[in-house]
């Protein structure tokens, strides 16, 4: 790195003023397919207010939006209709508010709208790098993911690849660059899994802070980029995206090592994420379509939380006007989006237990998330919630296109791709700081905001030479339709049979067989949303039809109950059978919320919260290689161990001599039992007196002193504790030695006093 391509930017500061109206528009949408129409409301204006509305496509990028509004709205007017629409098709709509105060600032606001969308059944192709330290201990974990992003729609490219300090980021670009040139078509997005090396490029200061190297994962998603690294430090000089100013691919990393706070360790916090993704994917846990937010630096990102679910569902984190810091309401309720200027210190989140599936946390220091206990990744690793995170505010993150079904990491593609030179999405906040090499995406890109629930129970039988699918309905009520598709390899590439979605809950498959064929079923919804409504199909269910006429049949788990004492782990064998005898593999639903776990297969060990006592339980799943079933709930009794109290030590000053000075004792138990206490050793210079742990000090003399207590909780005595006590003479007595010393100094040392000299 060059050390003086350093980039210096003094205003990236702190957003003036407090308000967030000051940087904010608040827009919502309302589609309708007959007649075609789309409406868009937005919140009260001051007079003189005009509002320039523009539209395009959803996908289209760069300049393509139109220099000539599609319509300007002045004030008191707060709606536009749009008739000139076809449903099927989603828009795009730019919404902006221009300068009119200093206090009410020019404003940009993007919303996705459109009616009937048709669903997506293919994706692109995802490359999965796993760091090869990972792969074997997570291996079947892995294969269920590999399962789940076919099921979602994706083809999938699976790797594995040296872990950080073994190979340099140039390596792994270059191995990323080969995979996409010799893919047909190419690759569309990268998921880095595991501590992959880590990649630094330029020296800046995002945050307001000292200038630092960034960290730069756009480094592997930039494909024809070039980088370099004038002085060989490992460092790349680049602040900004190279040549085009584009990344080529959607990419993100879960990364979870170097989280020492955290009681479980890097392997077992990334086999509990796997589990959270595949549970989120699955509707297994579902979360309410709800956003929580809170700071004035994350007005754009506010802004899309009330675009994608309205102000009725989305709520403050803590009160109108201040940071967040705290975030109650995350702890007790589940939120899909949590925008915030949250805890700075990386270490707390290991007991914060924060239920937000997507995640802006932005924040002085948070964007360098190679760091220990980094705040970012520590978003990931929340027990049960927790899948992205990302920096926001500088830039503003764009991901209002998730409200009609795209991926967080087209969001993060189209955010790290908004520079100024590409006309894309308008800068906002006085500042501009897109084109940075520091965007980055914490978590799994492939990432969808909407779940429907999957078809249930899917079975084949063969039949007179056809094959008989059938399968349950899928929880959710508004389920429409269910699409069938067919491979030849479990993770191959599959065909859709039906031309249409059924609404029966069977299909026949007249196909004739040569060997074992595979079959997925999705389950297709009409989603509403803030924006309108878009077909959304949940990720499929597996199943197969063996020659000799077999299919598989799920794995099955049951209830348990064990005990353990406090502060004490005790390890926790899950049940799992298989009806076909196949391995199974074991993950968690809802994990527990006074403890933590850790573990593989069948084995885990349950760890409870420091003095934690009650009861606590977790819900887990069992899978063999096609089918995934919860298991069971497992409760955990801990029981109450008394803990011993503690007496504190104690200092006391400017106690005067001869005079009684209070003293309250100090001491402290954490099961909150009752307290007696004692006196161990008295003072050497004065006296103690009273009932502890009030009690009356008195000294004859001046010094320091010290006497020693304990306290009992009735089983218990705690070890001693220290009071010290520095006694001062009173004014008067003050006054007496200063005359003594005077005197001293006025006699000979025969004690005669000392006489002038005669002139």
């Amino acid at each position: 790195m060059k050390k003086c391509a350093a980039m210096v930017v003094v205003c990236w500061l702190a957003l003036p003023g407090s308000g967030v109206e000051r940087y904010t528009l608040l827009v919502r949408a309302a589609a309708q397919a007959a007649p075609p129409q789309i409406t868009l409301e937005w919140d009260a204006q001051l007079t003189g207010y005009q509002i320039s509305i523009y539209r395009r496509i959803l996908g289209q990028a760069g300049g393509t939006w139109s220099n000539t509004p599609l319509a300007i709205v002045a004030h008191p007017q707060r709606t536009f209709s749009d008739t000139n629409v076809t449903p099927g098709i989603v828009y795009e709509y730019k919404v902006t508010r221009p300068y009119y105060d200093v206090m009410h600032d020019a404003v940009t606001l993007y919303i996705c709208a459109g009616s009937d969308a048709p669903a997506v059944s293919e994706r692109g192709k995802v490359l999965l790098v796993v760091d090869e330290t990972m792969a074997a201990p997570l291996a079947s974990e892995l294969d269920r993911l590999h399962l789940d992003l076919i099921a979602d729609g994706w083809s999938v490219v699976r790797r594995t690849f040296a872990r950080h300090g073994s190979a340099t980021p140039a390596a792994l670009r270059t191995f990323i660059q080969n995979v996409h040139t010799t893919e047909p078509g190419g690759i569309t997005a990268v998921y880095l899994l595991g501590k992959l090396p880590r990649v630094q490029s330029g020296l800046a200061a995002p945050d307001g802070h000292a200038l630092t190297p960034q960290d730069a994962d756009v480094f592997y998603a930039d494909i024809d980029g070039t980088w370099t690294d004038a002085n060989g430090d490992g460092v790349y000089d680049q602040n900004y995206l190279p040549g085009n100013q584009r990344v080529e691919l959607e990419l993100g990393r879960t990364d979870l090592a170097d989280l020492a706070a955290w009681p479980v360790g890097e392997q077992d916090l990334l086999r509990l994420y796997l589990s959270k993704s595949h549970v989120f994917r699955s509707g297994l846990l579902p979360v309410a379509s709800t956003g929580i937010y809170a700071s004035p630096y994350n007005n754009v990102e506010w802004a899309h939380v009330i675009a994608l679910f309205g102000p009725d569902a989305s709520v403050p984190a803590t009160p109108a006007g201040t940071t967040g810091q705290a975030f109650p309401n995350a702890k007790t309720n589940a939120y899909l989006w949590g925008v915030d200027f949250y805890d700075w210190n990386g270490a707390n989140y290991a007991y914060h237990r924060l239920k937000i599936q997507f995640a802006i946390n932005f924040g002085s220091v948070k964007l360098y998330w190679r760091n220990g206990n980094n705040a970012m990744r520590a978003m990931l690793a929340q027990p049960t919630y927790g899948l992205t995170c990302a920096w926001g505010s500088r830039p503003n993150w764009y991901f209002h296109q998730m409200g009609m079904g795209r991926t967080i990491g087209y969001c993060a593609f189209r955010t790290q791709n908004n520079h100024a030179s590409l006309n894309d999405y308008a800068p906002q906040c006085h500042y501009y700081f897109g084109g940075g090499v520091y965007v980055n995406l914490m978590g799994d890109p492939t990432l969808r905001m909407h779940v429907v629930p999957p078809p249930r129970d899917l079975h084949v039988a063969p039949a007179d030479g056809t094959a008989i699918v059938h399968w349950a309905v899928s929880s959710d009520p508004l389920v429409h339709g269910y699409d069938v598709y067919r491979a030849d390899e479990l993770a191959g590439a599959y065909q859709r049979l039906t031309p249409a979605p059924l609404e029966a809950t069977n299909y026949i498959d007249a196909t004739v067989r040569t060997g074992t064929v595979y079959y997925m079923v999705k389950a297709l919804k009409r989603e509403a949303v803030h924006g309108g409504s878009y077909s959304n199909a949940s990720i499929g269910v597996f199943n197969m039809l063996t020659l000799a006429g077999a299919d598989n049949t799920p794995p099955a788990g049951c209830n348990a109950v064990t005990t353990t004492a406090e502060d004490t782990s005790v390890r926790i064998l899950l049940a799992g059978i298989d009806p076909d005898g196949d391995r199974v593999g074991y993950g968690m639903v809802q994990q527990p919320l006074h403890g933590w776990l850790g573990g593989a297969s069948n084995a885990w060990t349950y760890k409870p919260d420091a003095n934690y006592k009650g009861t606590d339980s977790f819900v887990y799943m069992v899978y063999d290689r096609m089918s995934v079933a919860v298991g069971g709930t497992v409760d955990v009794r801990v029981t109450a161990v008394n803990d011993p109290p503690v007496a504190s030590n104690q200092t006391v000053s400017n106690v005067m001599v001869n005079t009684g000075a209070i003293i309250t004792l100090a001491g402290a138990d954490v099961d909150a039992n009752p307290l007696s206490y004692h006196i161990v050793s008295p003072p050497a210079l004065g006296t103690v007196t009273g009932a502890p742990p009030r009690v009356v000090y008195w000294s004859p003399q001046v010094g320091t002193d010290t006497f020693t207590f304990a306290v009992s909780d009735g089983m218990v005595t705690s070890s001693t504790a220290t009071v010290t006590i520095f006694v001062l003479c009173e004014p008067a007595c003050g006054l007496s030695l200063i005359a003594l010393a005077i005197l001293r100094i006025s006699n000979r040392p025969d004690g005669t006093r000392w006489r002038g000299r005669k002139r």
